[in-house]
């Protein structure tokens, strides 16, 4: 059963990927079957997923290219391939 409390808390703490998570966690049965550091894996990268590309996408609109969706594209490219260095 999902606590809507815990997922009040987490966006209140700006974990909205956490709280995302939690709630498909707790709607779909095979999660039950993982140990709780498995299922706080998920959560963590979520959260960690989900911030990263809120950044790539905030630094492509200060930007102000002409296209941003290429340039998105070659972001989550470059993100995938080199890392967090690139941003950093």
């Amino acid at each position: 059963m999902m606590n809507e409390e815990t997922i009040r808390k987490l966006v209140e703490m700006k974990l909205g990927g956490m709280a995302d998570g939690y709630k498909h966690q707790s709607q779909n049965q095979q999660y039950t079957k993982m140990d709780f550091e498995e299922r706080f894996k998920i959560l963590v990268d979520q959260e960690h997923s989900r911030r990263r590309s809120n950044r790539l996408q905030r630094l492509i609109q200060q930007a102000q290219f002409e296209i941003p969706t290429v340039y998105l594209a070659i972001g989550n490219w470059f993100l995938r391939n080199f890392g967090d260095n690139i941003c950093a």
